[in-house]
């Protein structure tokens, strides 16, 4: 009777052993899933910090060209401004030369007064 003792006690051990390697087996497989959980986690954050920071340069990159487009619509008007300006320079130059008893009557009804050329009918006056 000795003899089936011995074989149950090994066999009670062998199954406490098998539980214990099932056991262990369980907890590693549940620690790498939790592992495996926190280093997606972590992902999850630098992805939401990289999308944050992608959303703040294309804000900024928008705010540059809403400024730039600001800008060259102010550069227009300033272009217009000066062209309206040229024009009333002409108006008042034309009108000054319908004025001034000293210019020949041709240039006043031929030429519009151009300031950026010398003035070839004024003679020893300039």
């Amino acid at each position: 009777m000795e003899i089936w003792k011995i074989v149950l006690l090994i066999v009670v051990v062998l199954a406490v052993l098998a539980l214990l390697v099932v056991a262990l087996r369980k907890r590693t497989s549940q620690k790498r899933v939790a592992a495996q959980r926190d280093e997606a986690q972590v992902h999850r954050m630098r992805a939401e910090e990289t999308q944050l920071e992608a959303d703040r340069q294309a804000g900024e990159a928008q705010a540059r060209a809403a400024a730039a487009q600001q800008e060259q619509i102010a550069a227009e008007r300033q272009t217009l401004e000066a062209e309206s300006r040229r024009g009333e320079a002409d108006a008042l130059s034309r009108k000054a030369d319908e004025l001034d008893p000293d210019v020949p009557g041709d240039r006043q009804r031929d030429q519009p007064h151009q300031p950026d050329q010398p003035d070839r009918d004024l003679g020893d006056r300039r």
